[in-house]
């Protein structure tokens, strides 16, 4: 039995000549499942019935999934990157306080120690 279809992927129609009888295609119209109510049609031939999609078809349609997919594990790489440059900036400015921090602790010791020298020092020559 003739077919035609549009396929969902490029819109193309096409027409094919499917073995089905009227009888399967009444099943299927009834809600049978098309590989139970036709089961001699291939995977292919269930597709086009289904879609109008080709194999070439699906092949193009997968190969773009594939490379959306790899796009997006690029991106997500690219992501994760970022983010670890930016954890990596944080830690490096958290070192840099850590340190200027330990530097001004340092300048007040020895201003402390300074100012409690110049008070001994000052309490022995009678200041």
């Amino acid at each position: 039995m003739e077919m035609t279809r549009t396929s969902l992927w490029s819109g193309v129609t096409r027409t094919r000549d499917l073995n089905i009888t009227a009888e399967q295609l009444a099943q299927w119209q009834r809600g049978m499942l098309l590989q139970d109510a036709m089961p001699q049609l291939s995977v292919a031939e269930r597709e086009f019935f289904m879609t109008g999609m080709t194999q070439e078809e699906w092949q193009d349609l997968t190969r773009n999934e594939d490379a959306r997919a790899g796009l997006t594990e690029r991106a997500d790489l690219a992501e994760e990157r970022e983010r670890l440059e930016a954890l990596e900036l944080r830690e490096d400015m958290e070192r840099a306080t850590l340190r200027a921090l330990d530097q001004l602790h340092e300048r007040l010791e020895a201003m402390e120690h300074a100012r409690q020298d110049e008070r001994a020092h000052g309490h022995e020559r009678g200041y």
